[in-house]
């Protein structure tokens, strides 16, 4: 037994015995759960092929290409022809197939010419079987999945933006197209161009924010809107440039405490202006978040926290989420603001602890009173 082992089909065979173990165990576990039914007889067959084929029989390959066939239906009936959903479930034993396929692997588990031919076949036909079916799901994927015209929604805020040069959204617009219309720079003179201004934000790292696997990154997209710009800082500082001249308007620190947080970034902040009934301008805010999960809001023109949005001028991001350990809740992504909602897709520290806390949110703006505040 030992001497079939040592071998090129033993080592074949047992490789599939072990996959099928496997599959085996996982598939009276999912079966238990209420999950697929097709691991555990998937799991049986390739046990027995595995077995047959360290037995130098010829049954193992006849077992190993059924299955294969059978798990190429199974996907089938699963995903239908998507190769990018068909490719998960089929490659791995499409792959240990060919190699089953191999003429030194069928060689020795045959005694015949008659078996070796029949064997060509069959090997031949799981090849052509295999590719047909990850080759017709790849070239229905590119019908499902490639958008062959613009979106009407998007075509129309193309032609509404051009011409603006304000980036008010980490994307530019609220649909994330991160497209600008403007004209003047082009391949032919972008080489000519030289610095206008820099500026230094002075938020540096502290000792031991890069150890020990914790991250800071300076990772944010200024939002531009009229002649300003406004960007935060890994530490959640909140800075107004004026976009001419580089010169600091205003900034806003919060003296968060970051010293759980694994990692230290903040990739951009949000603008909101609320019209009145008249359609003029109410108060024009700058919605950001802290290191230690709180959203806020500042005034746009002077940077000063807005009394009247949550509980003077902050929102607690962990409320009704249970207990949250310091650094078990986090924001790095931008807020969007959308029909007077902030939007914001939070990082949960997982796999720490168990019941750990969700991390959705979603939040009104909250405002009692309002201003208007000329440019």
């Amino acid at each position: 037994m030992l001497r079939r082992l040592i071998s090129l089909p033993g080592l074949t065979g047992l490789l599939v015995c072990v996959c099928g173990l496997f599959f085996l165990v996982v598939g009276l576990w999912l079966l238990a759960l209420g999950g697929s039914a097709y691991y555990l007889p998937a799991g049986i067959l390739l046990s027995l092929s595995g077995f047959f084929i360290i037995e130098r029989r010829l049954m193992g390959l006849w077992i190993y290409w059924l299955t294969f066939v059978l798990t190429a239906l199974w996907g089938l009936y699963e995903v239908g022809l998507d190769g990018w959903k068909l490719m998960p479930r089929l490659l791995l034993p499409a792959v240990l197939g060919l190699w089953c396929s191999m003429p030194f692997i069928v060689r020795p588990l045959t005694s015949s010419r008659r078996q070796r031919v029949l064997a060509a076949v069959a090997g031949l036909f799981y090849l052509l079987a295999g590719a047909g079916v990850i080759g017709a799901g790849y070239l229905t994927s590119e019908r499902l999945y490639v958008q062959h015209a613009p979106l009407p929604a998007a075509a129309k805020s193309a032609q509404e933006e051009a011409g603006r040069n304000d980036w008010h959204y980490y994307g530019r617009t609220p649909r994330g197209e991160r497209y600008s219309p403007l004209t003047q720079l082009t391949p032919a003179n972008v080489a000519g161009l030289t610095p206008a201004w820099a500026i230094h934000t002075g938020d540096v790292m502290q000792p031991g924010e890069d150890k020990k696997g914790r991250e800071f990154n300076f990772e944010a997209t200024p939002i531009k809107v009229a002649n300003r710009l406004y960007l935060c800082t890994p530490h959640r500082q909140v800075l107004a440039l004026n976009a001419t001249t580089g010169k600091t308007l205003w900034s806003y620190d919060p003296h968060n405490d970051t010293r759980a947080n694994e990692y230290l970034a903040c990739r951009g902040v949000a603008y909101y202006a609320s019209p009145t009934p008249a359609g003029a301008l109410c108060d024009r805010r700058i919605i950001t978040t802290t290191a230690d999960a709180k959203l806020i809001a500042l005034d746009a023109d002077t940077g000063r926290l807005f009394e009247d949005f949550g509980a003077g001028g902050s929102v607690s991001l962990t409320d009704r989420m249970g207990k949250v350990p310091p650094g078990f809740h986090f924001i790095t992504s931008q807020p969007l603001v959308v029909n007077d909602r902030v939007v914001l897709g939070g990082w949960i520290y997982d796999n720490q602890a168990r019941g750990e806390p969700s991390g959705h949110r979603y939040l009104h703006i909250y405002r009692d009173t309002c201003y208007y505040f000329a440019e």
